[in-house]
């Protein structure tokens, strides 16, 4: 076994081309074992399986990114199973249904959760409407207030559908007030 001059990764006696990074192995003189990277030089080295990039660095296991809003994973799936309807109605039912959902499912902290991102969600949108209707004369502030109402209205089908779909994931918008 010879290795790639470029990358230091080990390719068959016969290849004209490393494999790793593309380089061509062909040279005048014959192929040298030390090079610069440090590459492995006994063939009873453990650390000769290690790949390198075409840096002379190690291969990295790929970053899998997270969200750090997702708390799914923070419930068990029989809770979100057995109470992701009592879940959902909170979201369409508006206060009655946070009634509903504290009353029907009271020990579930699935329920809890998605009773409090709602309301998250009704007590923005009554700060707003009231914001509104305190600055009544002025034409912006119930503008802009109605438009927050729709983007919570928004917000509002996204928690229903996370919660429908059994997820248990912060809300956009308001996750960032009422921490």
């Amino acid at each position: 076994m010879k290795f790639c001059d470029n990358c230091a990764a080990r390719v068959s006696d016969d290849a004209v081309f490393c494999a790793n990074c593309g380089m061509s192995l062909t040279s005048d003189s014959a192929p040298s074992q030390n090079n610069t990277q440090g590459a492995p030089q006994s063939s009873a080295s453990p650390a000769e399986n290690t790949s390198y990039n075409t840096y002379g660095d190690y291969y990295q296991q790929p970053y899998i990114p997270t969200d750090p809003f997702d708390h799914t994973h923070e419930f068990s799936p029989e809770e979100i199973s057995e109470n992701k309807v009592f879940a959902a109605c909170v979201y369409i039912l508006g206060v009655m249904g946070i009634i509903i959902g504290l009353l029907a499912a009271n020990s579930s902290k699935y329920v809890r959760f998605h009773v409090r991102q709602a309301l998250k969600i009704y007590l923005l949108a009554m700060v707003s409407m009231i914001l509104g209707l305190v600055f009544f004369w002025l034409i912006i502030p119930i503008i802009a207030a109605s438009v927050f109402v729709i983007i919570l209205f928004v917000v509002m089908i996204i928690g229903f559908i996370d919660a429908w779909k059994g997820r248990a994931k912060e809300l956009p918008i308001i996750r960032n007030f009422l921490k």
